[in-house]
């Protein structure tokens, strides 16, 4: 699996189609493997992820999909709407650091106010079974990458 990064975060316009077929001219060669667009920010008029997604999901193979990265969820708050893509979803992505209050460790986003752990928690029981991924922010130690990785096998 590839994870992309499909437009530029601060274009005004986005030619989605355009940017699409050009990633997949390229993918064509490496039939293996599969592309997902990740939901990073998105500044273009009258777009938002939500609908960048829904338009991608009608211009992508079945093999192709979607990165949903929970810290950017978190941060623009819209978990709900791009969780709708389930069956489209490849990857999920945990994007934060390990917080330690009153002995009890957390995983949480940069911004925003999205219980990550508990979120992806409730996707997995609600079907999905694919891969998750890791980013660890400010990370102060080896422990906290640990730490991370249980809280991850815990809530999946």
């Amino acid at each position: 699996m590839a994870v992309i990064h499909l437009w530029d975060t601060r274009a005004e316009h986005l030619d989605l189609e355009g940017l699409w077929k050009k990633i997949e001219t390229i993918a064509e060669r490496y039939d293996q493997i599969s592309i997902a667009v990740e939901n990073v920010p998105i500044s273009a008029e009258e777009l938002d992820v939500e609908k960048a997604w829904g338009e991608l999901d009608s211009l992508m193979s079945e093999r192709h999909g979607f990165t949903l990265d929970l810290s950017w969820c978190s941060f623009y708050d819209n978990y709900s709407e791009l969780k709708a893509f389930r069956d489209r979803i490849l990857n999920v992505h945990l994007q934060g650091y390990v917080s330690r209050e009153n002995d009890e460790s957390n995983f949480k986003p940069g911004k925003g106010e999205l219980n990550i752990l508990r979120a992806l928690e409730k996707f997995c029981e609600e079907g999905y079974d694919g891969y998750i991924t890791l980013e660890m922010r400010k990370a102060q130690s080896l422990e906290d990458f640990r730490t991370a990785l249980e809280l991850m096998k815990k809530h999946s």
